[in-house]
Formats: structure tokens, sequence, C-alpha cells
């Protein structure tokens, strides 16, 4: 691996579900997806979802290939709010 792929390595977290592009759940997803496949996936980090909206992107996720070009898992972060218990109701 050169340098530059190790510095640049899951750098950049993909938040599509947020503004400016505040795509919805399932293009987010699509273009995630898409971009793994991309000649940049290398830089690619983790998909950013709010805790509340989990269960849409369990609902929005069915049919899709949510796996890397090697078969690995997706690799996420949900934020939460400042109120827990209730981003996760």
């Amino acid at each position: 691996m050169r340098a530059v792929d190790a510095l640049l390595f899951g750098l950049v977290d993909y938040a599509g579900l947020f503004p400016p592009a505040a795509e919805d759940m399932r293009r987010a997803l699509e273009n995630y997806a898409s971009y793994l496949k991309g000649p940049d996936r290398f830089a690619l980090g983790r998909f950013i979802v709010p805790l509340s909206r989990l269960p849409e992107l369990e609902d929005a996720a069915r049919g899709l290939k949510i796996r890397g070009t090697r078969g690995e898992p997706w690799r996420l972060s949900a934020l939460v709010s400042e109120d827990v218990r209730a981003a996760a109701d």
C-alpha cells in the first residue's frame, strides 16, 4: 500500500442523508453501495445515520447487497442526540 493510500484509507464518511445532499434513505444507500465499487473506494469510510433512523435503514436496505467488494459488512456510524433514550425509541 502506498503511503498516500494509507493516509486516505477510510477518511471520508458518507453522510448523504444530511444537507446539502439530504437524500432519502434508499437513494443514500444506493449511492453508498455504488461508491464502494468505485475507484476511490479505499477512501470511503462509514455510512452515517441517525440512531432514530436505523429502523428506516433496515426497511430501505431490503433487496440491496449491503456488503463490500470482498463480502465484508458495511461499516456504520450512528449519531445519537443528547437524549439517548428518546433517540432509540
